[in-house]
């Protein structure tokens, strides 16, 4: 019986050993030479004034919401026009972009996919089935009741 509280006592003497040196070992590597820290805090601050450049270069000219209203037949032509400052409406593509984003309606099928193409006086967002061939080929009907597709668009210097 005292062996068995003698080995039980040494037991724990050598868990009480290990774990003290672990957290030794642990507490060692938490600490380190001011020389990283200063280097992390430049790091630090660096990124920061990187961040604060890219905000005030690129920023948003203009953003909204188009509906796309599908019509009876699909065959990938009706398009959604929007309308931006002249300036704007030049620059697209150079100095502009625009961003677009579909909303499904309520009962969602049919997914489609939405595109921009370049107007006089703005974009056009087309939205397209791509099982849709097109005029003279393959249409498409649905029988979803909901026809009104929400697209978000903003437009974006460069």
């Amino acid at each position: 019986m005292t062996r068995n509280r003698v080995l039980a006592l040494l037991v724990i003497a050598a868990l009480l050993f290990l774990g003290a040196l672990g957290y030794q070992n642990h507490v060692a590597s938490q600490t380190k030479p001011a020389a990283e820290k200063d280097t992390l805090a430049e790091q630090v601050k660096e990124l920061k004034k990187q961040a604060i450049e890219l905000q005030a270069r690129a920023h948003i000219v203009a953003a909204g919401t188009a509906i796309y209203t599908r019509p009876e037949v699909q065959d990938n032509r009706t398009v959604a026009q929007v309308k931006l400052p002249a300036d704007v409406a030049k620059g697209l593509g150079e100095n502009y972009i625009v961003l677009l984003t579909m909303r499904y309606p309520a009962g969602g099928y049919p997914y489609f996919n939405c595109y921009w193409k370049k107007s006089e006086s703005g974009f056009e967002i087309s939205v397209v089935d791509t099982t849709v061939t097109g005029p003279g080929g393959v249409t498409a009907s649905y029988t979803n009741r909901h026809k009104d597709y929400p697209v978000d668009w903003i437009v974006v210097k460069k």
